[in-house]
Formats: C-alpha cells, sequence, structure tokens
C-alpha cells in the first residue's frame, strides 16, 4: 500500500484534532434495521461541532481533501455543526481521532 502524502496526512490529523474536540457519532441500531426502511431510517453519520463560520470553512475544505464530502452545516445554539454521512466517514474520522489522541498521549 502506498504512504500517504505529507499533506493528506495533515489534514487526516488536522480532522482527528477536531473530531476528538467536540463531535458526535451516530450508527444504525442492529435491531431496528429489522424494522425496514420507511420505518427506521437512521444511518451513519459524524457531526464536528465547530465554534464559528472560519471553523466550518477549514474543517470542509479538509474534508475534501481526504475525499469525504461534507453536508449542508447548520447553527447549533451559538456553534456550528457540519454532518459528514456513511459508514466509511465513520470510520475514518474516527481511527484518525483514535490516531491523533494516541500520539498526545505518547507525548506526555
Amino acid at each position: 500500500m502506498a504512504k500517504a502524502s505529507a499533506s493528506l496526512r495533515s489534514a487526516q490529523r488536522r480532522l482527528g484534532r477536531f473530531f476528538n474536540r467536540n463531535a458526535y457519532c451516530r450508527q444504525p441500531s442492529a435491531e431496528r434495521l429489522a424494522e425496514g426502511y420507511s420505518k427506521y431510517k437512521k444511518g451513519w453519520e459524524v457531526r464536528l461541532i465547530l465554534k464559528d463560520e472560519d471553523e466550518v470553512a477549514i474543517v470542509c475544505s479538509l474534508l475534501w481533501d481526504v475525499g469525504l464530502l461534507p453536508g449542508k452545516s447548520f447553527r447549533k445554539g451559538k456553534r456550528w455543526a457540519v454532518p459528514i454521512y456513511g459508514e466509511e466517514a465513520v470510520s475514518n474520522l474516527r481511527k484518525w481521532g483514535e490516531e491523533f489522541a494516541a500520539k498526545q498521549n505518547a507525548a506526555c
């Protein structure tokens, strides 16, 4: 497998920091999936909660750089939320968040 470029790793690391700072994930309930799509429509989602519109622009740019598609950002109280949909996106952001946390703990 080819190594990722330095700029790609940098974007992943920055997204990992945003993920660890303030994000939450949603995944479908295995029990409820049997109900069928017409009754249960929850899917895979990460919401990155950000301080202002400048951070929204930064995060959206980073997401595009790593090949993830951001959803439409929206206000949530005094903050902003950027949703990212899909199982692959959720697993990637979790992985990058864990990598960043492991490096932070190793440095301490």
